[in-house]
């Protein structure tokens, strides 16, 4: 019987666009909820960060991530609004909007 992974340099190749993937979508993320909260985009990546570390404990980080993540930064987003003097409540909308968009 013939394994779908045949060699472990697959397995480092696949491993290595699982990880190139998890950046991209990182990326992603930031840029989408860092909009209109730029003094608190290190608290953002640490949301960002914490979902990374938990999603890459389960065996699909891939597709866990992206949601986590978002799940994450939305429960941020009242605290950081509190802290915003200067928020406008229309970036919470235009948030959601591109979240479901994606």
């Amino acid at each position: 019987m013939h394994s779908i992974i045949s060699s472990p340099a697959t397995v480092d190749a696949l491993a290595s666009k699982i990880e190139t993937q998890l950046e991209h979508t990182r990326i992603r993320l930031l840029a989408r909820f860092c909009f209109g909260f730029e003094q608190h985009v290190h608290r953002i990546e640490e949301a960002i960060g914490e979902a990374l570390a938990i999603a890459r404990q389960t065996e699909f980080p891939h597709l866990v991530f992206p949601e986590l993540a978002t799940e994450m930064v939305r429960n941020l987003l009242p605290r950081l609004v509190v802290s915003h003097a200067s928020f406008r409540p229309k970036y919470i909308a235009e948030i959601d909007a591109s979240t479901v968009a994606a």
